[in-house]
Parts: structure tokens; sequence; C-alpha cells
């Protein structure tokens, strides 16, 4: 009996002493350049801040998630995202509407801004994870505020969901994916905020 639990305890030391040969990954959004000089902003420019963006539920975590079949979720025990999803998703918005929308000044709402007319912008985030049949899914709402005096008056909302199929397997192929897709939602609302803040002299 001795000479077993001498073995158990090896084996336990052995098996503590055993690096883990799983190796995590860690993915981001590929970055945007700027394509927009901070110098072509005047006094006149349209000003958009952007809210941090609000990601609810399961996908609000560093593992990556996947939505299977059968009402059953995965989370990646070794893929990561490299920050909180939050701030990467608003990175990326904030560069993807500023590269769409060429006459305004888009910034975070942590920038102090003079422009009392200012629009605001909150996105809130339900799903954004892997999904076995549609690819790489996001979806949730987003919402338009003008800045008045009397305080925030919401102009539109809407909700979305948009995929993206994957162009093979493994995560840096979802990531790629995820990232199409917000970018895709970037695109709908640049066109939403071009069509409130149009001018009836510009239909004309």
């Amino acid at each position: 009996m001795r000479l077993i639990g001498i073995a158990l305890v090896v084996i336990l030391l052995c098996a503590c002493s055993t690096p883990n040969k799983s190796k995590k990954n860690y993915y981001s959004f590929e970055f945007q350049p700027n394509e927009i000089q901070n110098d072509s902003f005047t006094s006149n420019s349209r000003v958009l801040k952007v809210n941090q963006i609000k990601v609810v539920g399961v996908s609000d975590q560093q593992g990556i998630v996947q939505l299977l079949g059968k009402n059953k979720v995965s989370i990646a025990q070794n893929h990561f995202w490299a920050e909180n999803p939050s701030y990467m998703l608003g990175k990326t918005l904030q560069q993807a509407l500023q590269n769409k929308l060429t006459h305004w000044q888009v910034t975070s709402t942590k920038v102090p801004s003079s422009n009392s007319s200012a629009l605001l912008l909150s996105v809130e985030v339900s799903d954004f994870a892997g999904h076995d049949e549609a690819g790489a899914v996001i979806s949730g709402r987003w919402y338009i505020y003008e800045q008045t005096s009397q305080g925030n008056k919401l102009l539109t909302h809407h909700m979305f969901t948009l995929s993206t199929a994957l162009s093979s397997n493994g995560f840096s192929a979802l990531v790629n994916a995820l990232q199409t897709s917000w970018l895709n939602l970037a695109n709908q609302i640049a066109t939403e905020l071009t069509l409130l803040t149009k001018s009836p002299a510009d239909t004309n």
C-alpha cells in the first residue's frame, strides 16, 4: 500500500510539473488606416461622438464564442481576443465611420467637444460569434441621438443581424469574417447618417 501511495504522489507531481502544450492564440481585427487628414476638419464639420460599444450576454468575454446547433455554445479555451471585444469593436467602428464620413469629425464620447449639436451613436451587440451554419454572425441594435440643451434626442434606431461566410476553416478565417460583418455594419450606419443630415437642397 505504501508503494502504491508513493506511486500516486509521483504521478501527481509529474502531472503538475508537465507544461500545458496547448498554445494560446490571440486575435484582433486588422488595422484600418486613417484616410482623413486632421487639418481637413473645420468649425462647420459635423461631429459624431461614438459611445463605447456595449457587448452583452455570452459574447462579452475574451474567449472567442461559437454558436452550435441544438442550443449549444462553445467558448474557445485557447483562442482569445487580444483585448476586450467592446474596445476592439469601438476602435474599428470609429475609424471605419471616419473613413466613410469624410466631412465629419468622428470621435469618442471621452474626447471633449465644444460642438453642442453633435450626434451621438450608441451600439449594443448581443451576438458576436461564429455560427455552425451562417459563418460569422453579429447582431444587436444601434441608436443615433442628437445632443441638445435639453438632453439627448433619439433620431433613429435599428436592429441588425449580419453574417459572413468563412473563406476557410479555422479561427483566423472566423476573425476575418467577423471583421467583414462589422465593417458592413459601419457602412449601414454611415449611409443612415448621410440620409439623416441631408438638407432639402441636396435633393434638388
